[in-house]
This record gives structure tokens, C-alpha cells and sequence, in this order.
């Protein structure tokens, strides 16, 4: 059950980005496309960068894995989408915010933080003093997730807020100047980095079987290369 709603997430979200963006090969991020792992990049005229990550580890390790992240153009002081998501056959945990880059109450964040009011994980794990520096006062994260009702409701509204970001994101084009918002990405980027219960770490990305020569190019160059 995990793992087909998981995929069919991942095919409802193929759609969105096809149907609202442009897919195009990013420089570089051939290398990371092998069996089990998936990068695809896609832009419009409001986003400057959409990376969808799929790591299907499912026959060999058990475990399967989505990573998505939009980020608005120079100019534009919107949030970053973030969805992480890692599920082995029993078992899920997750992570969902409109991370906000210039100011903590961006609009398009406390859109984010109302429009999931409703949803409680059962299991939200504790943030570290180092999110709150970067992401949003309704950021959703959950671990050790068995229950079918909550995966079908994170990736529910993960579908839901991508349609959104990506129809809101516009009305702040132009309102920020460039040298802020590249200064407020590569922050966002600095700080990723050094979280240690994100996704992209050695020790969980060496558990689906990826190469740690390839898993520190990846998340060093690729995962957020800094501006």
C-alpha cells in the first residue's frame, strides 16, 4: 500500500510539472540518472528550477524515496517548495513546507501554514534549532508513519500545495532584487546541508545502495548548487 500511493504520487506530480513547466537536462545531472535513481529539472518563466529526485530502491534495499524542490526566479522573494519523502515496506517519513527565504511571514508561506491546519502528524518529529532558521512555523515533518489515512493525506496536500505554488508564485515576480533572493537561496541551500535528519545525508543515501563518490558530488553540487 506504502509504495503504490507513493508512486502514485510521484506520477501526479509528473503531471503537474509537464503540464505547467518545461523539462530541460541541467548540466551535470546526467550522471545521477542510473536503474534505481531519477533526476529531472524543469522550469517556467516563474521558476527558475524544479528538481524531482525518485530513488526506487524497492527490489534491492526495501525502500523507495521522492525529493522535490521549486525554486521561484532571482527577482521573486517566494518561498522554496520543498517534499521529501522515504518509505520502506512498513513504514514512512516525511517532510512538506513552503520554506520562506527573505521574510518569515511571506504570504505564500502563511498560505501554506492555513491551508494545513487540518492535517496532524501522529508522529511529528522535533525540529532542530537549525529549521527554525529556514523553515516555515508550519512546517510538516513525521517519522515511523504505518498509517494508510496520513500518507494519503501528506501526499494529498503535497499534489494540492504544488498546484498552488506553482498558480501563486507569479504575483510576486519582480518584488525583490536579485542580489537578495540569490543571498536568501544559497542560505536556504548552506543550511540544508547541514541538517541531520535530512534525506540527503551519507548514512540514509548509502542505505538505498547509491555510491559515495556520486552521493557527495550530488548533494555538494547538484542537490542545491549554490548560485
Amino acid at each position: 500500500m506504502i509504495w503504490d500511493r507513493l508512486i502514485e504520487c510521484k506520477d501526479e506530480i509528473l503531471s503537474i510539472l509537464d503540464r505547467d513547466c518545461e523539462e530541460y537536462n541541467e548540466v551535470g545531472m546526467e550522471k545521477f540518472n542510473k536503474e534505481t535513481w531519477t533526476n529531472r529539472t524543469w522550469k517556467n518563466k516563474d521558476i527558475r528550477r524544479a528538481h524531482f529526485e525518485i530513488v526506487d530502491a524497492r527490489d534491492t534495499k526495501g525502500q523507495y524515496m521522492l525529493h522535490l524542490s521549486l525554486l521561484p526566479n532571482l527577482t521573486n522573494s517566494g518561498p522554496i517548495y520543498g517534499l521529501d519523502v522515504i518509505a520502506s515496506k512498513s513504514k514512512v517519513r516525511y517532510f512538506h513546507d513552503y520554506s520562506p527565504l527573505l521574510v518569515n511571514e511571506h504570504p505564500l508561506s502563511r498560505y501554506f501554514i492555513q491551508e494545513s491546519t487540518w492535517f496532524k502528524p501522529t508522529k511529528p518529529r522535533v525540529r532542530p534549532l537549525l529549521d527554525t532558521e529556514i523553515f516555515s512555523e508550519g512546517v510538516l515533518s513525521g517519522g515511523n508513519i504505518k498509517d494508510e489515512s496520513e500518507l494519503n493525506q501528506i501526499c494529498t496536500l503535497a499534489t494540492s500545495n504544488l498546484e498552488s505554488y506553482l498558480d501563486k508564485i507569479s504575483d510576486y515576480d519582480g518584488d525583490s532584487k536579485k542580489e537578495d533572493v540569490i543571498k536568501g537561496q544559497n542560505f536556504y541551500f548552506e543550511h540544508v546541508q547541514k541538517q541531520e535528519q535530512h534525506p540527503h545525508t551519507s548514512g540514509v543515501l548509502q542505505s538505498l545502495g547509491l555510491l559515495d563518490e556520486d552521493i557527495t558530488t550530488f548533494c555538494t553540487d547538484n542537490l542545491f548548487p549554490k548560485i
